[in-house]
């Protein structure tokens, strides 16, 4: 299924799912057999988010469940059919489907979350994550067991769709890391040096700023740069405590608190991306020496952090910078997440909210067709 075919009632459903929030829906299978198989929806490591099924494509017989573990960090939905209006935003997991109707999981992630689903009919259907336009699959349904995966083939099958895709980001992660780093004079005689956000396919995302860690002087301008579709934040300091996700400025909109950055308080970029509300371009200047560290607001446990080291001169330190203790810390994101994991639901909730039903749907499918050359 296209997901250009959902329209906007597709959003109407999302927003029932943030209200649910991520909430773990116990799975029903305890192993794999003949009528009990196992697959992936996404995975990932450090710096990587592969937002694939794993495999793409299933074969099953009718009467067989298919349960997708969610091991990584990156949220993802099993969804089948198109959303109703009014209908329910979620699907208990373990349930029949028989081809018909709209069927789907909460947004989950993290290793011990699964979504399950009996096919109790033949035939072919479409299997899509809402928020990521390109994770699309199919689940073949016949009659006959005997032309139908086993778990061997499923595991075989997965391991090669991630490791194809994984190979794919991290080519282009090489080629970033590889770039020398942009760096403009200004009128007053500081420098402004460029920090890219980049990195992604049609299946996955490069979590990492390149470079990770830079050295600039005292007086000097850090930009960062986003050329992505997905978004993305830049963000110093702790988290607010204690405010919601949802419709949370805090995570969407640029936090700003001086002229320069000294070391203290909250700055943060925004949701910055293609198409985002806060753009794709970021700058601080640095009015104090230190070494200081940020992080991606949603995909901070996905390892997606940096460095900045400041000196008098910008002159390269001879000890290098420490490895990044991210505020907050990776574990479980620091962020008051009721589940642990990234902050997908809220930023995505607040993106929603700010561009609106329509604007965000065609938002996401122009960004299918630009992350896919249109496929």
């Amino acid at each position: 299924m296209k997901v250009a075919g959902l329209a906007g009632t597709l959003v109407a459903a999302l927003a029932g799912m943030f209200v649910l929030g991520a909430s773990s829906l116990v799975p029903e299978i305890a192993r794999a057999d003949g009528e009990h198989l196992v697959a992936r929806a996404g995975d990932g490591q450090a710096g990587f988010a592969v937002n694939a099924f794993l495999p793409e494509q299933i074969t099953v017989a009718v009467g067989t469940t298919v349960r997708w573990d969610f091991p990584w960090w990156e949220p993802h939905t099993v969804t089948f059919g198109v959303p109703q209006v009014g209908a329910p935003p979620a699907t208990a997991s373990g349930s029949d489907y028989d081809g018909t109707g709209f069927h789907s999981s909460n947004l989950l992630f993290g290793p011990g979350e699964s979504y399950a689903v009996r096919f109790a009919a033949t035939g072919t259907f479409d299997v899509y994550c809402i928020i990521h336009p390109g994770m699309v699959g199919s689940v073949t349904v016949v009659e006959e067991p005997g032309t139908a995966d086993t778990q061997e083939s499923l595991d075989r099958r997965g391991l090669e769709d991630y490791d194809r895709e994984l190979a794919l980001l991290e080519a282009q992660a090489k080629a970033w890391a590889a770039r020398p780093i942009e760096r403009e004079v200004l009128g007053d005689g500081t420098t402004r040096h460029t920090v890219y956000i980049a990195g992604e396919t049609p299946k996955g995302d490069v979590q990492t700023f390149f470079p990770p860690f830079i050295e600039v002087a005292l007086g000097d301008t850090v930009r960062w740069r986003s050329v992505t579709v997905t978004g993305h934040t830049v963000t110093f300091g702790p988290f607010p405590e204690g405010i919601p996700r949802a419709g949370n400025p805090a995570v969407d909109n640029r936090s700003v608190p001086g002229e320069t950055y000294r070391g203290a308080g909250y700055w943060n970029s925004g949701m910055m991306g293609l198409d985002l509300p806060s753009g794709t371009n970021f700058e601080m200047q640095f009015g104090t020496t230190g070494s200081f560290y940020y992080y991606c607001i949603p995909h901070v446990d996905q390892g997606m952090t940096g460095a900045v080291r400041v000196t008098e001169d910008g002159a390269v330190p001879s000890t290098p910078i420490p490895a990044a203790t991210p505020l907050p810390p990776a574990t479980g994101g620091g962020l008051s997440e009721p589940a642990g994991g990234p902050a997908w639901l809220g930023v995505l909730a607040v993106v929603i909210g700010l561009m609106g039903a329509g604007g965000w749907w065609r938002w996401a499918v122009r960004q299918r067709g630009r992350v896919t050359g249109g496929r």
